[in-house]
């Protein structure tokens, strides 16, 4: 690391054991912040060995226990309060550019639709009609997003205008409650949670509404479904209770409709996000916090230590 001129400048050098003496990556990065430089280089790395960059540098957005919506580096520094609507705030989601982050407050008495700068600010509200206004989550392209609006009556998921919230269209139609809603990341898919068929349970639909196919039959309580941000990689990860009343973390994958459990015996753990490349699962656990696991290795670290529900983790820096 050098200084160069008001900035920085970091040369990487990368060697590997057996390829000869000279790098097999071998970059410079200049700007003014040491973390940023570092995270680009961390991430090329990863490039260099799997061919895809990692996100490094990447944000989860989070509800505080005080009802705030704040965000954290994925590696758990620099934490940030957003919002200042001493009101409670939940289930932050962040829009695919990483812009604004949507989430439901209940400021003016109801419960509305919000947005907010992802670098935090004042909060517009979008939503406010009689009843529900919640659980909302962004389409690909971030002009429009789905939620759970009750204003006709019964809860249903609708698609409304990231702009001004008004409603573009009507996507489920049932007696039952439907929330916690998740896109495909090709906007084809919506999951989603219904007690329809008598418990809450996981379907899917088309996302232009239309007859959902349930995904979850074991157990009597599965909720927050979560789509893998990799169209290339159908699974859902989804909190669901097991027969002692703890909830834990669970995978389905859309493919062969297996289920796997990724936690167990760890305190209660809610509330799935995915890396925008899929190598991470993080959750809010009774433990205290935010934590991360790679779902293949089923490695687990504390990223955030404090009071957290909904975590939503957002895109991955652009590379430079």
């Amino acid at each position: 690391v050098s200084r160069q001129g008001d900035g920085l400048a970091l040369e990487g050098r990368l060697y590997q054991i057996g390829r000869g003496e000279s790098p097999v990556l071998n970059k410079v990065y200049r700007g003014p912040d040491l973390r940023t430089l570092v995270h680009t280089w961390v991430n090329d790395v990863i490039a260099q060995f799997t061919g895809q960059r990692g996100v490094f540098g990447a944000r989860i957005a989070f509800a505080m226990g005080k009802g705030e919506v704040a965000s954290v580096g994925m590696d758990g520094a620099e934490m940030k309060v957003l919002t200042s609507m001493k009101s409670p705030c939940f289930m932050p989601a962040y829009s695919p550019s990483g812009g604004q982050i949507a989430f439901t407050s209940y400021l003016m008495g109801g419960a509305d639709l919000w947005l907010v700068s992802a670098g935090g600010g004042r909060a517009r509200r979008i939503s406010k009609r009689p009843g529900l206004n919640t659980g909302p989550a962004w389409f690909p392209g971030g002009g429009s997003l789905v939620a759970t609006l009750s204003y006709e009556g019964n809860a249903e998921l609708y698609r409304i205008s990231a702009t001004d919230g008004s409603v573009q269209t009507r996507l489920t139609n049932s007696h039952s409650i439907d929330l916690s809603a998740s896109v495909s990341p090709d906007g084809s898919k919506i999951a989603f949670v219904s007690d329809r068929q008598g418990t809450p349970q996981i379907f899917i639909m088309p996302s232009s509404g239309g007859a959902a196919k349930r995904l979850t039959f074991q157990g009597t309580f599965n909720q927050t479904p979560r789509f893998c941000p990799k169209a290339d990689t159908p699974i859902i990860a989804f909190t669901g209770r097991d027969e002692r009343l703890v909830f834990d973390i669970f995978t389905l994958d859309l493919r062969t409709g297996k289920v796997e459990r990724l936690t167990q015996n760890q305190g209660s753990n809610e509330d799935p996000t995915w890396s925008p490349d899929c190598r991470l699962v993080v959750y809010a656990s009774s433990r205290g916090g935010l934590f991360a696991m790679n779902p293949q290795t089923r490695l687990e670290y504390r990223i955030w230590k404090g009071a957290a529900k909904s975590p939503s983790f957002g895109p991955a820096p652009a590379s430079p």
